[in-house]
């Protein structure tokens, strides 16, 4: 049986038989849909949504490629007498 060249969506028993082709279409940027019953599941490849070419860093080398202040910079940091508005949770209980 030959397949139409544009199909994306398939019933359960169509995807089974023709796994291959499903995997093959997804991996070339075709996310595939099988039907069942009411539900559409899709399969797309992973290496094409999720992950990049970069190699992966440490949490210690991520830390490190954020921004550093001048040494003549100061951080403004608001002081906590402005915190003093919000209630304090549970200041009813004795």
């Amino acid at each position: 049986m030959a397949l139409p060249k544009n199909q994306d969506e398939w019933q359960l028993a169509e995807a089974e038989a023709n796994l291959r082709t499903v995997l093959d279409r997804a991996m070339a940027g075709e996310p595939q849909q099988i039907i069942l019953g009411s539900n559409r599941f899709t399969v797309s490849a992973e290496t094409a949504i999720n992950q990049t070419n970069r190699p992966k860093m440490s949490f210690e080398e991520f830390l490190l490629t954020i921004p550093k202040l001048a040494e003549d910079e100061e951080l403004d940091i608001p002081p906590r007498s402005s915190f003093d508005e919000r209630p304090v949770p549970f200041d009813d209980v004795e």
